[in-house]
């Protein structure tokens, strides 16, 4: 029997996240992920690098792997294809994208970060990938300057939430993490119902 949805090389597949809880909670891992090195679960090599939970960089934050210093990569995958449904609204999503990139640059002041979307965005910073249906997905990736590896986590994911992001709690979310705090991930990050 094929795999559904059938493999697409310009994307990572997707998971299957039925009847789990989150990725970015303290939840068990999604059966995509194996063990890696360090106990803690570790995705193949997405198109963002190497899918690890939220509480890895909670981890790494605590252990100074990443520092003020550590420039960071944000990722944001929109849906912008107008075939997705009836009521899908490519305006809406647009403004979304373009309230969390204002939350970010704002709440990230005086960090090394850069913003990436997706390809049809007509941002300079985007990525050659094609958006997956009805997402809303926000990454974070730095590079490992001990192993040269290149990791991520998801810090928002609508395909999972089922709800567009509150664009304020997902960059304050972020910022709390990376300035040593803890992470509140009972924090109300999505905003309404898709």
């Amino acid at each position: 029997m094929a795999p559904y949805p059938p493999a697409n090389p310009r994307r990572p597949a997707p998971v299957d996240v039925r009847g789990q809880n989150s990725a970015y909670s303290s939840a068990r891992p999604s059966p995509a992920m194996t063990a890696g090195g360090d106990g803690l679960p570790a995705q193949q090599q997405g198109f963002v690098g190497n899918m690890r939970p939220f509480s890895y960089l909670v981890k790494c934050v605590k252990e100074g792997s990443v520092t003020a210093q550590t420039e960071l990569r944000i990722v944001i995958e929109y849906c912008n294809s107008e075939h997705y449904s009836r009521r899908h609204d490519i305006g809406r999503y647009q403004q979304i994208f373009e309230r969390v990139m204002s939350s970010l640059n704002e709440h990230l002041r005086g960090r090394h970060f850069t913003l990436s979307c997706n390809k049809e965005s007509g941002n300079r910073n985007a990525l050659d990938v094609e958006p997956r249906a009805g997402s809303f997905e926000v990454y974070v990736e730095w590079s490992d300057a001990k192993s040269g590896s290149v990791n991520a986590v998801v810090l928002f994911s609508k395909l999972e939430t089922m709800r567009y992001p509150n664009p304020a709690n997902v960059a304050a979310r972020l910022r709390a993490v990376l300035n040593g705090g803890e992470d509140h991930s009972d924090m109300n990050l999505g905003e309404s119902d898709a």
